[in-house]
């Protein structure tokens, strides 16, 4: 699954897979998720990766949320969601990378790697304008938020602010080799 934040590549995956059972969704998101739940649960989110200027944002009054730092643990997600490809690579199982694909180079290089794999890929390449996925980053992120804020607690993740950027250009399908 390819596209840019907000373009609707779960609600895609869900129209096009009857059963998502048979397949491994990978998507560095959830380890973001699951990186934050276990820094809260362990003390390290207020310890070590809530930076100082936030923690002190924090006790004038203005509250933040966890996924609203994601980008902190961006890079330990990121390897782990390619840890976690290449061990379901090795034992053969259907998977669905689920990543916005940017860089021309890093979306012909996982195909190089599931091709040699034995693998028969699909692309499902989700585009919306700019303006659309900036706009539904921003709704996403404000429905989290006022959640987390409605809720009162303490361990919600909140949303999570992904920065909108303009794609590169990719050639037509008929133009990748």
């Amino acid at each position: 699954m390819a596209g840019p934040p907000g373009a609707g590549k779960s609600r895609m995956r869900q129209q096009l897979l009857d059963d998502e059972s048979a397949w491994l969704r990978i998507d560095p998101d959830e380890f973001k998720e699951a990186l934050l739940s276990q820094a809260i649960a362990d003390g390290s989110y207020d310890s070590f990766i809530k930076p100082a200027a936030i923690a002190a944002a924090e006790q004038a009054g203005d509250p933040f949320y966890p996924l609203e730092l994601s980008s902190l643990v961006h890079v330990e997600s990121s390897y782990l969601a390619m840890r976690a490809r290449e061990e379901a690579m090795r034992e053969g199982l259907n998977v669905i990378i689920d990543s916005v694909q940017a860089w021309p180079e890093a979306a012909e290089r996982l195909g190089r790697e599931l091709t040699a794999a034995g693998y028969t890929i699909d692309v499902v390449d989700v585009e919306v304008p700019f303006e659309v996925s900036e706009a539904r980053i921003r709704g996403r992120w404000r429905h989290d938020y006022v959640q987390a804020l409605e809720n009162g607690d303490a361990h919600h993740l909140g949303g999570r602010w992904v920065l909108a950027r303009q794609r590169p250009v990719w050639p037509a399908a008929e133009q990748c080799t």
